[in-house]
């Protein structure tokens, strides 16, 4: 069973102020009203089940592991970037109430095991994509080499313009943008940028299919969707080389960059540019890449930390 709470978007002053004393009680900074609420949802109907899941932990985690009954398994999904656990999760001692954590990326390890977590108890299962949905356009289209950048949240824009400037002579290579529209204005004078407006899901497909690339300057990640999305439409990736993103991109679907170096990363759209076929390959490894990343088959992954609990 789901139990499912829309997360609050905006608050009264009296809201805020009871978010604000439910933050000093959660285990997690990040959690709102609806985190709350959530979990008393699920208290109302657990009794029906052995185990209750977290789904994004990091983020509507309260009180729940104290409201448990002893004889209950929880488990935890955390996504929060490595660098984000000290500033997120305030009841670390609390960890140790999970019988299974699972973690997005080998990168977020540490901070568990640092916190107390026994390392049989932690599994990393990578994110999944919908490869049905995400998937290769039908034909292929000539012209320029086209790249995608995609999101807001941690990208390094910084250097996404630097980039985007040394390029904007070379007329053989454009970049299509979709961000908020706070960050896109700065970019409105480059001749070899395209601002995308919000799309609907049909519309962005149609946007990975038309690419030939996909751009990433995030500053941290454990998964990324925009990165999964582009390689289940066969696209390569060029990104910053930062936290879980080497794990889901092999060195045969992508290059990866070190973060902060934007000539490094346009010495490699340059030279993907220039040779259709390695994109090609690299298309077809990010798709061969992300199948296995398909949702049933982390369903699956997610059933076996299920049942090795029942077994323990």
């Amino acid at each position: 069973m789901e139990v499912n709470i829309p997360r609050d978007r905006t608050a009264s002053l009296m809201q805020r102020i009871g978010q604000k004393l439910l933050r000093s009680l959660s285990a997690s900074s990040w959690v709102s009203t609806s985190s709350l609420r959530l979990e008393l949802a699920a208290r109302r109907c657990w009794s029906q089940f052995d185990t209750v899941h977290l789904l994004w932990a990091d983020r509507d985690w309260c009180v729940i592991d104290r409201l448990l009954p002893a004889d209950k398994r929880l488990v935890g999904t955390f996504h929060a970037c490595d660098d984000d656990f000290p500033g997120v999760i305030s009841g670390r001692h609390r960890l140790k109430r999970f019988d299974a954590v699972i973690l997005m990326s080998e990168s977020q390890k540490q901070n568990f095991v640092d916190a107390g977590v026994e390392p049989a108890r932690i599994h990393v299962i990578h994110h999944g994509i919908d490869t049905d949905h995400f998937r290769p356009a039908q034909t292929t289209t000539e012209g320029s080499f086209r790249l995608l950048h995609v999101g807001s949240y941690r990208r390094d824009f910084e250097v996404l313009f630097e980039v985007c400037s040394a390029l904007k002579d070379e007329d053989d290579i454009q970049i299509q943008l979709l961000t908020s529209p706070s960050i896109a204005h700065r970019f409105k004078a480059l001749p070899n940028v395209e601002i995308l407006p919000r799309l609907t899901d049909e519309e962005l497909l149609a946007a990975y299919q038309s690419s030939d690339c996909l751009l990433m300057t995030a500053t941290g990640a454990t998964a990324n969707n925009a990165i999964l999305e582009a390689m289940a439409c066969g696209l390569p990736v060029v990104s910053q080389l930062v936290g879980g993103i080497p794990e889901y991109v092999p060195s045969d679907c992508g290059v990866l960059c070190p973060p902060g170096d934007a000539t490094a990363l346009i010495r490699s759209i340059r030279e993907l540019a220039r040779e259709p076929e390695t994109v090609a390959a690299m298309g077809r490894a990010a798709r061969k890449h992300a199948l296995s990343l398909n949702w049933k088959l982390v369903a699956a992954a997610t059933q076996n930390v299920y049942d090795s609990l029942s077994v323990g």
